[in-house]
Parts: C-alpha cells; structure tokens; sequence
C-alpha cells in the first residue's frame, strides 16, 4: 500500500447486515474476503493512524482502491449487532453482523493534470475562433466543464460497496 491521501472526504456509504454462527472473527472474516475482490485491505490496526484518513481511524478494515486516475478508499466497520435467537446445526448461536461501510475518492494529480492539459489546448483552440465573444463564452463554458468533471465523485467507488454490501447480504447462514 503506497502513501495514503489523508484529506480524501469519507462519507458514509451504508450499512450490511448478515448473520452468522461462527463468531466475531469469521464475521471480519467474511467482510475482508468481500473487500479483497476490489484491491488490498489491510486491518487498520496494522496500519499507522497518522497515515490514515480521520475518518477512517475508528474503523476494522481498510480498502485503498487507487488507481493512477482516481484516488478511492473504502473503511468498514464491523458490529455485533445481537442474536437471532436461532441455532445453527451445530447448536452454535446465530449472531447478527453490521459491517458499516465509509467510503471516499477524490481526482488524482495525473487526472486533474490531463483535464488542465485538455482545457488549455481547447482555448487556445477557441482563442482561434474569428468572432472575440465565441471565444468568451466558449471559454467560460468550458472553465464550468473542467471543474464540473475534476470534481465529480466517482460513481464506482459507492458502486463496489454496494456490491460488497448485496454479497455479505447473500451470504447468510442459516
């Protein structure tokens, strides 16, 4: 795991329930498996709390989704949430999990790097244009699109924890 981005804004991104008989440990278990599919997650006690995000200090697991192109981080938190009052064939007690999940992304510098690089060759483009007003408004218009598409969280982020969320779901013990 390369150096973390502490200013990422986490957000909650909502909450699992499963159950499951086989105690607290399979139950963090089964959420890091889950987790594992998008990338590396680390238990945050074995990471240094200086380098985490805030957020993401109370939390039992950690998910750096990074790619070069966006930064995308995923925490969850994992509670006994009671019993069920039902036994497994074993006899083991059925417990309830919550695995509440945060998550937060954020442009990289190589993406905000490409959008400067596309909006400075596209006014001088418009610098071009023969009618002085084009080019104000054009540039103007595209000044909104630059910021409107640097800014704009990342759909895929709350996309995999939805996943992760609807899999824990699935996967419940009888």
């Amino acid at each position: 795991m390369g150096t973390l981005h502490k200013k990422v804004l986490m957000m909650d991104a909502g909450t699992a329930l499963f159950t499951g008989a086989a105690g607290f440990g399979d139950a963090i278990g089964r959420v890091k498996a889950e987790m594992d599919v998008f990338g590396k997650t680390r238990h945050v006690a074995d990471l240094r709390p200086e380098d985490l995000p805030a957020a993401v200090r109370d939390c039992d697991l950690f998910l750096d989704a990074s790619t070069p192109w966006r930064i995308r981080y995923i925490a969850c938190k994992v509670e006994d949430a009671g019993s069920t009052g039902r036994t497994d064939a074993g006899d083991r007690e059925i417990r309830r999990y919550a695995a509440v999940f945060t998550e937060g992304n954020k442009s990289s510098g190589l993406r905000n790097a490409a959008f400067l690089l596309a909006a400075f060759s596209i006014l001088a483009g418009i610098a071009l244009l023969p009618y002085p007003w084009y080019s104000d408004v054009a540039g103007a218009v595209l000044v909104l699109v630059v910021l409107l598409a640097t800014l704009r969280p990342s759909r895929n982020a709350l996309l995999t924890v939805r996943h992760i969320q609807e899999t824990l779901r699935e996967g419940q013990s009888s």
